[in-house]
């Protein structure tokens, strides 16, 4: 008897190591970053935009290479430019260390009317940045990337922004940065941080302290 009750609290000491174990693992089993990371993704139905060289946009283009989703419209007064000066410090910061460059820096624009081939490229000229613009023409099916990324936004027709050489409708949307991996899959959201003054905004060292560790846990 007493040897049986050995054999079973030493059963118990190995399974509560075990259990132990497995525990840690899940709690290492993402990656530690400001957002969301996704752990059972799905792959982003098909679709087709159009970039702002005026070629076809479509799944293909989201595979062999990792993919960052910047979305906002060119007319946007204040925190798209922004967002896109605070991505082109973290490309420049990228470059110099030499790691996981292989990432497509995409910026959707979520005002297809009057975000044309011309004024994206136009607008994307300013950066330094090899930026991807990315917007819907007539006919092509869209819905699809924008469901599969969870992109929100609204026009407000009655609104009108008067801001240095913009004007007319604002397009009211979320502000988060999105991760695609070679797959296609949508795979870690990236928050912007909270600010002293109660505004949201993003910081380039987060943003490339997020990014390299995503990479460096999938090593892909």
């Amino acid at each position: 008897m007493k040897i049986r009750i050995s054999l079973i609290a030493g059963l118990l000491i190995v399974s509560s190591a075990c259990t132990a174990m497995w525990l840690l693992g899940r709690q290492q089993a993402v990656p530690d970053i400001s957002g969301i990371w996704i752990e059972n993704p799905n792959k982003i139905e098909e679709f087709e935009l159009t970039d702002h060289r005026n070629k076809a946009f479509t799944n293909k283009d989201l595979q062999v290479r990792w993919s960052l989703v910047a979305y906002g419209y060119t007319h946007c007064p204040d925190y798209c430019p922004v967002i896109l000066s605070t991505l082109s410090s973290v490309e420049k910061e990228l470059s110099s260390g030499g790691e996981f460059l292989d990432l497509n820096w995409l910026f959707y624009s979520v005002d297809h009317q009057r975000d044309n081939v011309e004024q994206l490229a136009k607008y994307l000229s300013y950066f330094d940045t090899p930026y991807v613009g990315l917007t819907v023409v007539s006919g092509q099916v869209f819905k699809n990337f924008e469901a599969g990324l969870g992109i929100y936004y609204e026009k407000d027709l009655s609104s009108e922004v008067k801001h240095k050489n913009h004007s007319g409708y604002i397009v009211n949307h979320s502000l988060m940065l999105l991760l695609i991996n070679p797959k296609g899959e949508f795979k870690a959201v990236l928050r912007p941080q909270k600010q002293p003054d109660g505004r949201y905004a993003f910081n380039a060292d987060q943003i490339l302290e997020d990014y390299l560790a995503i990479r460096r846990f999938t090593r892909g």
